[in-house]
């Protein structure tokens, strides 16, 4: 028994595990809001419109690969939190470029790579495409840039902002647009309510770390829990 207590004790000390609980019980959380919001939005859209979110979902991942080359994954490598920073403002003005360049052309050659596709009926939402995919690209490069600074509860509480606003905007979206285009806007809602909450949490750092190269004035990375 003294034994299972000490493990305990030790198991509360450790930052190890509480970041990994961290992210776990976020993870958890997310999905149960989503599994809570699953059969409203089964019932207020049909497997047709889930489809082509579906398909909308796979276009965006395709073209989150070209927008931001991915960089958004290597926020957490760099060796100096000045480059951290500046990784992350590439991520931030490659998805900015890309959207601008990207999404006149999309809405031009709407129809024909709707059909080609197969799904015709996606044409109309084929140009939220670029934006949602730079909105996804810079909510990961957020995200790997708290867990870098070991804001790992505001890491975890990212996903619940994500899953809420996917859900939150599925069904209001429903009541005004006709069709699927609320589960589109969703998949950029999603997204986009990441990135407000990782800013919200910690735009009082924001300033330090734009004017210091990520450097707190002791000349180490802040963080906190």
């Amino acid at each position: 028994m003294t034994s299972l207590r000490e493990l305990a004790h030790r198991w509360r000390r450790s930052a190890y595990w509480r970041d990994v609980a961290w992210l776990a019980s976020g993870t958890l959380l997310a999905q149960l809001i989503g599994l809570a919001g699953m059969p409203l939005l089964t019932r207020l859209y049909t497997p047709e419109h889930l489809a082509l979110q579906s398909l909308f979902v796979q276009v965006v991942a395709f073209s989150v690969v070209l927008s931001t080359w991915r960089y958004e994954y290597f926020v957490q490598l760099p060796k100096e939190p000045a480059d951290a920073v500046s990784l992350l403002a590439l991520v931030l003005r490659l998805a900015a470029a890309a959207c601008v360049v990207a999404t006149p052309a999309v809405w031009l050659a709407r129809e024909p790579l709707a059909r080609w596709l197969g799904a015709p009926t996606l044409a109309p939402w084929l140009v939220l495409v670029p934006v949602t995919a730079g909105l996804t690209s810079v909510s990961v490069g957020m995200q790997n840039f708290a867990q870098r600074r070991n804001q790992y509860r505001v890491s975890s509480l990212s996903e619940v902002a994500n899953k809420s606003a996917y859900i939150g905007t599925a069904l209001a979206s429903h009541w005004v647009f006709a069709g699927p285009g609320g589960l589109m806007l969703a998949t950029a809602a999603s997204a986009l309510g990441k990135i407000a909450w990782l800013w919200g949490s910690q735009r009082a750092d924001w300033p330090a770390l734009r004017g210091a190269g990520g450097l707190g004035t002791d000349g180490r990375e802040r963080g906190h829990q």
